[in-house]
């Protein structure tokens, strides 16, 4: 009875951490590719259409707390669909709001 106990209280513990982490603004690592891609085509949709976005380097962090709240710098290059322009280097802030990366305005 008591490792079954034990058992439950674990799962219980690791739920609220998977459920804190998950949700929660904590931003101990840095945001992935595909997530700063998404926040910038999230926040600029008219003008993400219009150009494929790669992130150059990987982000860093300039500002907020350091478990919580974050900011992070990073470097997106912009190339035209079309072709007709040349590609150029953009420099974003981004941060965990809701548990979501998005967009922060400079």
């Amino acid at each position: 009875m008591i490792n079954m106990k034990g058992t439950v209280i674990m799962a219980v513990i690791a739920y609220g951490v998977y459920h804190y982490t998950h949700t929660g603004n904590l931003t101990l690592i840095p945001p992935t590719k595909s997530a700063v891609v998404q926040a910038f085509q999230k926040a600029q949709s008219s003008r993400a259409s219009q150009y494929d976005v790669e992130v150059t380097k990987k982000c860093t962090r300039v500002g907020g707390g350091m478990v919580k709240e974050g900011v992070y710098a990073c470097e997106l290059e912009l190339s035209s669909k079309s072709g007709g322009e040349q590609p150029f280097i953009e420099k974003i802030l981004i941060e965990k709001k809701q548990g979501n990366w998005v967009m922060r305005n400079k």
